[in-house]
């Protein structure tokens, strides 16, 4: 059942003791959009907090990669020109972010 469905059934089913049924089925609409706004707010929240952390764990592997590079040119394991392609970036590039002279 979708969730439009859910709130006019819940609505529906209501005592009719209940103070709040009036309003609720005078501002149906209003209810039922607000509610789904809420819904696909929560949702969409999970969506960007799943996404924020997807992002900052490629850019802490990203920064590890790198690191790990940084270490072995200082070791003298790795020239700078096989650093920065295993980075993936120009030698001017990797020197910076390393902050090699």
């Amino acid at each position: 059942m979708d969730v439009t469905k859910s709130i006019n059934r819940a609505i529906d089913h209501m005592p009719a003791g209940f103070e709040i049924k009036l309003f609720l089925e005078e501002h149906r609409a209003e209810v039922v959009g607000m509610l789904l706004t809420e819904y696909n707010e929560a949702e969409a929240m999970e969506l960007f907090r799943e996404e924020g952390l997807e992002e900052g764990l490629e850019k802490g592997r990203e920064e590890g990669t790198l690191e790990t590079l940084v270490a072995l040119v200082r070791k003298g394991l790795l020239t700078v020109r096989q650093a920065a392609e295993q980075a993936q970036l120009s030698d001017a590039e990797f020197k910076v972010r390393a902050g090699i002279a």
